[in-house]
């Protein structure tokens, strides 16, 4: 902390506890807050309250720490929160690799799920919600055909193809990474359940019409047809079916 002024100061609570029946210790970062408070001071005439900024108020009774770790003590397992804080000219999760000295293993089932919900949150934030559907499903398009051609991807490179054009979003979506450390990581799911997800668009309409696509059929314009209408409505034209088959 000394060395690298952009990590906060606080006061650190080391404190053993047990629970359910588990010996426990926790190392709680209280990181202080620039706040308001009061001074009282005597005088002959009575005491004189001044209004002061103070530099070094602890964190609120019902506010989460940003800084933190439970150690389990019969395994050493650590449970954490932590944020990036600038490390000789790099954000790092100092608290963890350098403090703690551990590291997490996220599965690339956990992986692909973070990646997804992330793309997802970018495009409600920016997108109205009938380009919504579009950029959604152009997403999914994009991550399966990685996972069908190559096994994965490396989440800096996916970006650049879902948010192609888009820099700021780009961006935006790097910043949500960041948090898990996984800008430059590979996701290489190996679940056939897990890459099932992928070969099929799932559409449900407002009028609670449900639309299962497999992707190849998306992929090719003779068999599917997204028509956006003049009133901004949507239709969604089938093609070339020879047979029909109704199912209980």
């Amino acid at each position: 902390m000394n060395s690298n002024i952009d990590i906060p100061s606080a006061d650190l609570v080391v404190v053993r506890f047990r629970a359910s029946d588990q010996e426990y210790l926790g190392i709680l970062k209280m990181n202080f807050k620039e706040s308001y408070t009061h001074r009282t001071i005597p005088e002959e005439e009575g005491n004189n309250n001044e209004i002061v900024r103070y530099k070094a108020i602890l964190p609120n009774q019902t506010q989460r720490l940003t800084e933190a770790a439970v150690i389990r003590l019969s395994d050493f397992q650590i449970q954490l929160v932590e944020k990036k804080y600038e490390v000789n000219g790099e954000k790092t999760n100092y608290f963890s690799y350098l403090f703690l000295k551990c590291s997490s293993h996220l599965s690339h089932k956990s992986k692909l799920s973070i990646v997804t919900k992330a793309v997802e949150s970018i495009q409600k934030e920016h997108y109205d919600e009938l380009e919504q559907y579009g950029a959604h499903m152009e997403a999914k398009s994009i991550i399966q055909e990685e996972l069908e051609e190559k096994g994965g991807f490396v989440v800096e490179e996916i970006a650049e193809k879902i948010f192609k054009d888009e820099p700021e979003l780009q961006t935006a979506f790097q910043d949500k990474m960041e948090k898990y450390d996984m800008v430059k990581e590979e996701v290489l799911p190996q679940s056939e359940n897990t890459m099932k997800k992928y070969q099929k668009q799932y559409l449900l309409t407002d009028t609670g019409i449900e639309i299962k696509i497999p992707m190849e059929q998306y992929k090719d314009s003779k068999s599917v047809e997204f028509i956006t209408n003049p009133d901004g409505t949507i239709s969604v034209l089938i093609k070339n079916i020879g047979h029909l088959q109704a199912k209980f």
